[in-house]
């Protein structure tokens, strides 16, 4: 699957010599930053492109809830107590009167991390395409985030993990949340 990010990000203009598929199975696509921010702080994005085996694409029930009013949102299929609650998930509180979309519980919603892996293409498109100004951007696709530890990107892209006094950061609670909880540490 990496090979096919590659590709599309050749597609995408992103220069071979900034492209590296490491022993790993990591793709690690390297933008420059745009002159007068090539000293900026560089930023790192991380996706895995592979998908759950436990659960097939078909079947899927989206649960549309329209107008959410901050309750817990409980799942009617799938393991007993499988909710959805504020108190664990805090950026729910900032989607109060937005529409959230979730599955019924015994299947995946259908995207996995496909979805983070076609925003990153598409920035690297918009930013080399439109020649927009960016500081130093690294794009990492991994091959299995269950598996493998993000803290050794480090080495290839030259980003240190994230700063752990922004855990209790509203946009960034949920993905840490998962992180640590697929880690054992939550």
């Amino acid at each position: 699957m990496v090979r096919r990010v590659h590709d599309d990000l050749r597609a995408a203009g992103v220069q071979e010599q900034y492209l590296q598929i490491t022993s790993e199975g990591y793709l690690i696509a390297e933008l420059p930053g745009t002159t007068g921010l090539e000293a900026a702080p560089k930023v790192a994005l991380f996706s895995h492109v592979d998908t759950a085996r436990d659960f097939l694409g078909d079947g899927v029930v989206p649960v549309v809830h329209r107008n959410y009013s901050g309750e817990v949102i409980a799942f009617a299929k799938g393991p007993e107590g499988m909710v959805l609650d504020p108190a664990m998930f805090p950026v729910l509180a900032s989607k109060v009167g937005d529409t959230i979309i979730t599955a019924n519980g015994d299947t995946l919603l259908g995207a996995d991390d496909k979805s983070g892996v076609a925003v990153m293409v598409a920035l690297a498109e918009l930013l080399l395409k439109r020649q927009l100004p960016h500081g130093p951007l690294a794009l990492a696709f991994g091959p299995d985030e269950e598996v493998r530890s993000r803290s050794s990107l480090g080495s290839y892209t030259g980003v240190r993990p994230m700063d752990s006094s922004l855990r209790n950061t509203p946009e960034l609670t949920l993905c840490e949340w998962r992180s640590a909880r697929r880690s054992g540490t939550a």
